[in-house]
């Protein structure tokens, strides 16, 4: 849900998508919140727009 997005940002998370995003359907990165029906994704590679209606499943990814 958008919620849970919002709810967890700042976190650091694994977010599989059902239709590929430029060839690419794993992301791992630090959540940034919602904007325009779009997860805003932190990765190494920059700033990733995910669209939430090709999001299959994301995971929080606990750091130790």
């Amino acid at each position: 849900k958008e919620a849970d997005f919002v709810r967890f940002a700042g976190q650091k998370a694994k977010v599989k998508l059902r239709i590929p995003l430029n060839g690419q359907r794993n992301f791992l990165g630090i959540l940034r919140g919602v904007e325009a029906q779009k997860v805003l994704l932190e990765t190494e590679l920059g700033l990733v727009l995910l669209p939430i209606g090709h999001i299959d499943r994301a995971k929080l990814q606990p750091e130790f």
